[in-house]
C-alpha cells in the first residue's frame, strides 16, 4: 500500500524573476504522484517531490511563469521568501478533480515552513490522509483495525471516525 498528505489549496504569491503571480499551491507526500493520475510533461515522476525544496508546476502555470522557457532546475519563490526548485511540469488538474493546484511542493517543505504542524496532534482536521491498499487488502478487515483509533489518541474526541471507502 501507499500513504500520502496533503493540504487544502491555499493561494500564496509565486515569483520568478520579474513576475509575481497568485496561484493554487498545494503539498503533498511523493506517494502523491504514485497513487493519482499525471502525465509528466517533463521531469521524473520517481523525483519530483523527493527533497523539501522541490515543487512540481502544472502546465498553464509554467507557462505563466516561464513562456516557452524549460522551467526544470529553475527556482521560484513561494511569498517571497521561499525558494522552490522546479523539479517537473505535469498536466492541468481537470475540472472535475478533487484536487486544484497550479503548484505542487513536497510535504517535507510545507513541514519546514511550518513548524506547527509536527505536533498538531488528532484534533486537527486541516489536512487529508489518502492510503491506497494492497489489492489483496480486506477492506472491513482494515476498517476493523481502525475502530476506536481517534479516541485512543485523541480521548476527548468521541465523535470522529476513520474509515477507507
Amino acid at each position: 500500500g501507499k500513504i500520502a498528505r496533503t493540504n487544502w489549496t491555499n493561494h500564496d504569491l509565486i515569483n520568478y524573476k520579474n513576475k509575481a503571480l497568485k496561484m493554487g499551491l498545494m503539498s503533498a507526500d511523493p506517494a502523491f504522484l504514485d497513487m493519482f493520475t499525471y502525465r509528466f510533461i517533463r521531469g521524473d515522476k520517481k523525483t519530483a517531490l523527493s527533497d523539501p525544496s522541490s515543487v512540481v508546476l502544472t502546465q498553464s502555470s509554467a507557462k505563466a511563469l516561464f513562456g516557452t522557457e524549460n522551467p526544470v532546475g529553475q527556482v521560484i519563490k513561494v511569498d517571497n521568501q521561499y525558494p522552490m526548485k522546479v523539479t517537473a511540469v505535469v498536466n492541468d488538474n481537470p475540472q472535475n478533480s478533487t484536487f486544484y493546484f497550479d503548484a505542487l511542493m513536497s510535504w517535507q517543505g510545507f513541514e519546514a515552513h511550518n513548524s506547527w504542524i509536527k505536533t498538531s496532534g488528532w484534533g486537527n482536521y486541516s489536512f487529508q490522509t489518502y492510503a491506497m491498499l494492497k489489492p489483496t487488502a480486506s477492506l472491513a478487515s482494515v476498517n476493523a483495525k481502525l475502530q476506536g483509533i481517534v479516541a485512543k489518541y485523541d480521548p476527548h474526541n468521541k465523535e470522529n471516525t476513520i474509515c477507507f471507502y
